[in-house]
């Protein structure tokens, strides 16, 4: 990766990368899970539908609207790559559009393979950062910035979603319980999560640090720089940009949906989108698979979307935002895992030329 970070070298990260926190048999038994609940969605909606015209829908899709679906696409992971550079700009250190994109990229496969609601993606990056080069306290103020906006920008899109859930008719005790909850849970991450920068004795009160994830994002969390986190200007940026991201996947949704000849209402879609969304980042399976696209047809269809449209723009959404970004993510995620060390290369050479001097003195000295 031809990043270009401004600071020479830093010391090597301890405890960002050197542990596995899932075993290869829990990960294994989720994606298994995942699959089934996928398989069974699949086939409760083709009972409602006739295979023929499931089928038929996938080869009519319309390509200009196929086009537009990717370019939406690729615009969040502009944005997503932008809230780097946002940060790191903020703290004097660049990052070009093009490497951030990258990285956004990598985030996005290590979200979907490892469900922890993008934490695990945001650990990730953080240690390509590091090991590139770039200031520490930096790197983590965009890990913290991340996060804190990321849930901000879920808290506000499941409120405004709610009361249209209402109007719909839709809005059962089990929908807004888990909605309610997760806008709870989220206010209270996005509140409390810029406050543990520099904040030893509120990180000592976390609770769940047993477990070896908490553990590790509470003392990455506290070593993030206390002026970027704190900056109110700075978060609301950020959260700007997290917002663009969820409208843009789901006008993705709305588009794909138009690719099969039909036009769903945006804000009822949008509604519908933002209860697969919260199912997906609450579920314990990979990306949230199977929930997901059994929350996203159903919410469709109460939209007025056939079954057959509805499951169709679906596996097209989630092939376009899940399954094909995971090639290109595994790619640069095995490259950048198996990268050597920038910064600790550059220390290391700094180090043997000072030993050569040393080395030369020593002899000169000794005739």
């Amino acid at each position: 990766m031809s990043v270009k970070p401004p600071t020479p070298a830093v010391t090597h990260p301890q405890g960002i990368n050197e542990d596995r926190h899932y075993s290869r048999f829990a990960l294994w038994l989720t994606w298994l899970l995942g699959a089934a609940m996928l398989a069974t969605v699949i086939g409760v909606a083709l009972h409602f539908a006739e295979v023929e015209s499931f089928a038929r829908l996938l080869t009519q899709a319309q390509p200009l609207w196929l086009v537009a679906a990717f370019g939406l696409q690729a615009l969040t992971y502009a944005a997503q790559g932008q809230i780097f550079r946002v940060v790191l700009k903020a703290g004097a250190q660049h990052l070009s559009l093009w490497d951030a994109g990258k990285l956004s990229l990598m985030k996005l496969f290590v979200d979907q393979a490892l469900p922890s609601s993008g934490i695990s993606g945001a650990f990730a990056v953080v240690a390509s950062f590091v090991r590139l080069g770039f200031a520490r306290p930096v790197v983590l103020a965009c890990l913290v910035l991340d996060l804190s906006a990321y849930f901000l920008a879920y808290v506000l899109t499941v409120g405004m979603a709610l009361p249209v859930v209402i109007f719909q008719g839709h809005a059962t005790t089990a929908v807004m319980l888990t909605c309610l909850v997760f806008v709870a849970v989220s206010l209270l991450l996005a509140v409390v999560t810029p406050r543990l920068a520099g904040n030893t004795d509120l990180a000592a009160h976390v609770p769940g640090q047993r477990f070896a994830i908490i553990a590790r994002g509470v003392s990455l969390l506290t070593g993030a720089d206390p002026r970027l986190v704190r900056s109110r200007a700075l978060l609301w940026r950020i959260t700007l940009l997290e917002l663009a991201i969820i409208v843009l996947d789901s006008a993705t949704l709305w588009v794909l949906v138009r690719a099969l000849g039909v036009s769903a209402p945006p804000l009822g879609l949008f509604a519908g989108f933002m209860l697969a969304s919260v199912l997906r980042s609450i579920g314990i399976l990979p990306g949230g698979l199977g929930a997901f696209e059994a929350a996203a047809v159903v919410t469709l269809h109460w939209i007025g979307v056939s079954i057959a449209v509805a499951l169709s723009a679906t596996l097209l959404f989630r092939g376009l935002t899940f399954w094909l970004p995971m090639l290109p993510g595994l790619w640069l995620a095995h490259r950048e895992w198996h990268a050597p060390d920038s910064g600790q290369e550059a220390l290391m050479g700094a180090r043997q030329k000072d030993h050569g001097i040393a080395d030369t003195d020593r002899g000169s000295g000794s005739r």
